[in-house]
């Protein structure tokens, strides 16, 4: 008769202890192997990693003198041992959706959560209270609370329904929200040849410029050469105007070091989805999926996104004066400076809030803090 099947060997980090023994437990009965020679066939199928472990935990007996369920529950103790509920439990209600889960995934790791948190009966009302809880969606969210008699299958479905509906939404009108603000801020297009603020030179950012080094002796500062020298080009126009330099406000593009005591920066928005680079960074612990924009001096978020991600942390005054690309006044409400994780890097950076909506930046103050993975990215 041909063999049913193939067992591999046990690779702990591959499957748990037990879900190797159910596909062992069905072999067995699929070759109709007697019970005399279960044990022999465990001891051949696992694996010498864990052969050598059952036979160093057995001692001074040998393994072929266990029982076929002692074996299983010396090795389940060793590979699984008994969690701690509370802590099980703990870890489970605080289980929120994050950025880049699905549904879908939410609710397979809930359920894998729950596992261990010894529910019994009262499982799916738990379930239901912890999908509702932590879901990000907050339209889902109220239509959830507002359901009577709500179980867990039924807010499942809910959520996925609503979640299939806003993806083919946004498929079908093609675009995001966009900035708003007092200034009446409108997208617009990234330009395709970027202009070097270091030297005027094109195709290459300011981040990978030769100059970014090189110090300017007119006006002693780093970062530029003479032609790209904006102090020359201020101190001209307020020549021309006879005013005092530190005391105009009249010169439009002013970099962010220019004035310490009171900064202009300028911000640009990308247009199109399929032009947008992302990343998603861990700022005090919550996730935050942002568009990388080289050509925004600083990195910012809508008030609307501190108010559903932030609120716990304190706005600090801010000030910064920001300008869109098409040269419109972008209101800036203050600042929170966070600690900000993006893989095995941390730093603590400031994040401006500005007033309205739409996507978050990641701009240049952050780019020269954090590598980015751009390969991943891309």
């Amino acid at each position: 008769m041909a063999q049913v099947g193939k067992i591999d060997d046990f690779r702990p980090e591959v499957e748990p202890w037990t879900a190797y023994i159910e596909c062992l437990e069905q072999y067995l009965e699929a070759n109709d192997i007697d019970k005399e020679k279960h044990v022999a066939v465990l001891l051949s199928v696992m694996g010498a990693k864990a052969y050598g472990l059952l036979r160093n935990l057995v001692q001074p007996e040998k393994p072929k003198d266990k029982t076929f369920g002692e074996i299983v529950d010396i090795l389940k103790e060793h590979y699984e041992p008994k969690p701690i509920l509370v802590a099980e439990r703990f870890r489970f209600n605080r289980c929120n959706q994050k950025t880049s889960q699905t549904v879908a995934q939410y609710v397979a790791e809930l359920k894998q959560q729950a596992a261990n948190c010894d529910c019994g009966a009262s499982l799916d009302s738990a379930l239901r209270d912890r999908f509702v809880s932590g879901i990000k969606n907050e339209a889902c969210q109220r239509r959830l609370l507002s359901e009577d008699r709500l179980t867990f299958a039924k807010a499942f479905e809910i959520a996925l329904n609503m979640e299939t509906a806003d993806r083919d939404t946004r498929q079908l009108r093609g675009a995001e929200g966009e900035w708003t603000s007092e200034a009446n801020i409108h997208k617009v297009r990234p330009v395709k040849t970027n202009m070097c603020y270091r030297c005027k030179g094109k195709n290459h950012n300011a981040n990978e410029c030769h100059f970014k080094e090189t110090k300017y002796h007119n006006c002693g500062k780093i970062g530029h050469i003479r032609k790209a020298c904006r102090t020359k080009v201020q101190k001209s126009h307020e020549k021309k105007k006879n005013v005092p330099s530190r005391s105009s406000r009249e010169t439009k593009y002013v970099t962010a070091e220019e004035d310490p005591e009171e900064e202009l920066a300028i911000l640009t928005v990308n247009a199109e989805d399929d032009e947008r680079y992302k990343a998603t960074f861990a700022i005090d612990n919550v996730d935050l999926e942002m568009e990388i924009d080289t050509g925004a001096a600083k990195s910012v978020i809508s008030h609307s996104t501190y108010l559903k991600k932030f609120s716990h942390l304190p706005l600090q005054p801010a000030k910064v004066k920001l300008k869109a690309y098409n040269g419109g006044r972008i209101c800036v409400l203050g600042q929170l400076v966070a600690k900000v994780v993006y893989e095995d890097q941390a730093a603590d950076l400031p994040l401006l809030v500005v007033k309205g909506h739409g996507a978050s930046l990641c701009g240049r103050n952050w780019l020269t803090k954090l590598q980015l993975n751009w390969q991943q990215i891309k």
